[in-house]
């Protein structure tokens, strides 16, 4: 099975708009901003909607988007878990260890980690 870019950056907004689901503090309007942004984001991946939710994410405390982070990290790794005992390896490609390089769905979260 092989993902497309996009099906990565959809992956990679979903499990990022379930960690900020799962983190959100009630009360607290970015949070909300910071949801509706990612569902928009996920719908329709543009640049611009892609550059709204990074924005949204930025404006929220640095303990908060830490919090977010990790949760995301922690789905991305489960999700990535359950893909490699659910899908068959491709025959044409050797098999991967579980020690070998991220997931496109980590390596997308991870990108956005460094920032």
């Amino acid at each position: 099975m092989s993902l497309k870019p996009e099906d990565t950056t959809e992956d990679a907004l979903r499990v990022l708009a379930d960690a900020v689901h799962r983190e959100r503090v009630p009360g607290i309007v970015e949070f909300r901003l910071l949801e509706h942004a990612l569902e928009t984001a996920t719908v329709t991946p543009t640049a611009e909607n892609l550059a709204l939710a990074a924005a949204a994410f930025d404006a929220l405390d640095h303990d908060f988007r830490q919090r977010i982070i990790d949760r995301a990290h922690g789905l991305a790794h489960a999700v990535a878990d359950q893909r490699r005992t659910t899908t068959k390896p491709d025959p044409g490609r050797p098999a991967r260890s579980p020690q070998g390089q991220a997931s496109p769905l980590l390596a997308a979260l991870n990108q956005g980690r460094k920032r």
